[in-house]
């Protein structure tokens, strides 16, 4: 048994070694740009899923049967967006869902509801819509982050994100100045981070990084590149 043990440390370096915190791996530029670019678009994952499930009741309709009808179709609808990452990419699927679920109208009461969704049923649907979003968004999360930051990161990450879960009970009162109101932020939030994955690397067909220095050593290349072919651009124009 400790031989084997033995072996297992002389492979992996850094077992037995004392993880580094977050705050000393945020020094590492890479890491950096990662954080801050996840917590704004788990912030608005959570903030409108969390906002759309607590204002159910105003849709007039039996939310114990709808909760029931759409848990049976969540499963088919999730394995369509897996297949969606997995041959659109990562980073166009995340945006699809991201955009999708902002503009979708929602509602208590629509006089022209959307051209597919009938009446009341379009808040539900966008409501599926960021339950499939949170779903896909932690795949991709966890192929950004190194895996000896993994647990730590994706902690910290949601852990700063909750602050959108707990601020959105408070949009409901912006029911008063209109019924409409609270759907209307629900979906801007997401519509405003979406511009955020751009920023953000494409995982598909990469090999995951394991430590914060690999992801360091893309991050450099990858800026190199994008130096070159700026000036490769400024060469072609002059």
């Amino acid at each position: 048994m400790e031989q084997l043990l033995q072996m297992s440390l002389q492979k992996d370096p850094t077992m037995g070694q004392a993880q580094p915190s977050m705050l000393q791996m945020l020094r590492f530029p890479a890491v950096r740009h990662l954080f801050i670019c996840l917590i704004p678009l788990w912030f608005a994952s959570n903030f409108s899923i969390y906002g759309l499930a607590m204002s159910l009741q105003s849709f007039e309709i039996n939310i114990y049967m709808i909760q029931v009808l759409f848990a049976i179709a969540d499963f088919s609808f999730c394995f369509l967006g897996f297949l969606a990452i997995k041959s659109l990419r990562r980073r166009p699927t995340q945006m699809a869902f991201f955009l999708l679920s902002g503009i979708l109208p929602s509602g208590p009461c629509h006089d022209t509801p959307g051209p597919v969704i009938p009446p009341h049923h379009d808040g539900h649907a966008r409501k599926r819509l960021h339950g499939w979003l949170h779903k896909l968004l932690s795949v991709y999360t966890g192929e950004l982050y190194p895996t000896v930051m993994w647990q730590r990161g994706q902690s910290t990450t949601m852990i700063l994100a909750n602050i959108g879960s707990t601020l959105s009970p408070l949009v409901g009162m912006t029911a008063e100045l209109h019924s409409s109101l609270p759907f209307l932020i629900y979906g801007a939030v997401p519509v405003a981070a979406c511009p955020t994955i751009v920023l953000l690397p494409e995982t598909m067909g990469q090999p995951l990084p394991y430590t914060e220095q690999d992801l360091e050593r893309r991050w450099k290349e990858k800026l190199g590149q994008r130096q070159e072919e700026q000036q490769m651009v400024l060469l072609q124009a002059s």
